[in-house]
């Protein structure tokens, strides 16, 4: 029993021993977009030939995260020569306009990510303040949440039609125009705002049909449970 033992543990040490001489073959890519798959390429891209115990996994995914479009990332063996990259990417919920007129993405957290080397096809609203003055940074985290929020809370097809949101900070309420309507939203607290989508999603389901929304102005949801619609004319 000892011998075979021990005849397995020295297996195995060779076939380890053996595997660290191996030349990397494949360096396969999961997860990553147009937003961050040329940057990843470029990173791991220089791995190839090099054999795997000269490379240190942990050192890899942490110059892959540095990437501006790279939420996180985790990279392993995968057979005996490839490495497999797995990419978490920060997804855009939103534009901004920076100055020089350059438009950005936004990220969930606020971030106003750099130029993507690729245009994708994100269809997001743009965000901008009321006031037409620049946003700050804490007024788009705000923005970005409540988007977040929507995403969560609403329908996919009333989500995709909101196409702009606007910070009117001295009100704090958030304008968001929409195919159909104009929304006011609460913004003094991200729960208040995830409240007021979940009962504009309820309204929308239950009684938008009903209505000829075409003539409707404005919903304002700014009072807890309740939907107050603005006609026009």
């Amino acid at each position: 029993m000892v011998v075979a033992l021990l005849a397995v543990v020295f297996l195995a040490l060779v076939a380890s021993q053996w595997q660290g001489r191996q030349a990397i073959g494949r360096v396969i890519i999961t997860g990553a977009s147009g937003l961050s798959l040329a940057a990843v390429h470029m990173v791991v891209d220089t791995l190839a030939d090099k054999s795997v115990r000269s490379i240190s996994l942990a050192d890899v995914r942490e110059v892959v995260e540095r990437l501006p479009y790279v939420r996180s990332a985790s990279v392993h063996l995968s057979g005996v020569r490839d490495i497999t990259v797995d990419v978490q990417e920060r997804l855009p919920v939103a534009h901004i306009v920076v100055q020089g007129g350059e438009l950005r993405y936004v990220d969930a957290e606020g971030t106003v990510l750099p130029p993507a080397s690729i245009r994708t096809g994100h269809n997001v609203p743009i965000l901008q303040s009321s006031q037409g003055d620049t946003l700050s940074k804490a007024d788009v985290r705000t923005l970005a949440a409540m988007l977040v929020a929507a995403a969560q809370n609403l329908d996919p097809v009333l989500y995709q039609s909101i196409s702009e949101v606007r910070l009117d900070g001295a009100r704090q309420q958030a304008i968001v125009t929409t195919d159909e309507a104009v929304w006011r939203l609460p913004i003094r607290d991200v729960a208040v705002a995830r409240q007021a989508l979940a009962d504009m999603d309820l309204f929308w389901k239950r009684t938008s049909t009903r209505l000829d929304m075409t003539t409707v102005n404005e919903i304002d949801l700014r009072w807890r449970n309740q939907v107050i619609v603005r006609y026009k004319g």
